[in-house]
């Protein structure tokens, strides 16, 4: 009998630990993310493609010289072939960078403050 009611003490003990219980009361927490700066514009500077020809290479070669000063110039000559892969990888540069920055505007209008009187993010 008596270890019948030890047992029945000990099933009823973790019920009673059930009776105490509390209230947490949680509010939400404001994170303030500081936007970074961003960078400064790209500044390229600008490039002239000579196009040449049977026709007009020694009008070329008479200008480098001169723009060179020397009478022995120097060229960096691209075939039409590797001006059209170069073109081809600027455009890639181009898309890439126009995607990064609107999943970067999208990050930053989602972490921008939610206080009204804070200047919204563009």
């Amino acid at each position: 009998m008596r270890n019948k009611l030890a047992l029945i003490l000990l099933a009823a003990l973790p019920l009673a630990a059930c009776q105490t219980t509390e209230v947490v009361a949680t509010k939400p927490v404001q994170l303030t993310i500081i936007q970074p700066v961003d960078p400064q514009p790209v500044d390229l500077l600008n490039v002239h493609v000579n196009v040449v020809t049977k026709a007009n290479v020694n009008d070329f070669i008479a200008k480098a010289a001169k723009e060179q000063g020397t009478d022995n110039p120097v060229f960096v000559v691209l075939g039409t072939k590797d001006y059209q892969a170069l073109s081809l990888n600027i455009a890639e540069l181009k898309r890439y960078i126009e995607q990064e920055q609107k999943i970067i505007a999208y990050y930053r209008k989602a972490t921008a403050a939610t206080d009204p009187a804070a200047k919204p993010a563009q």
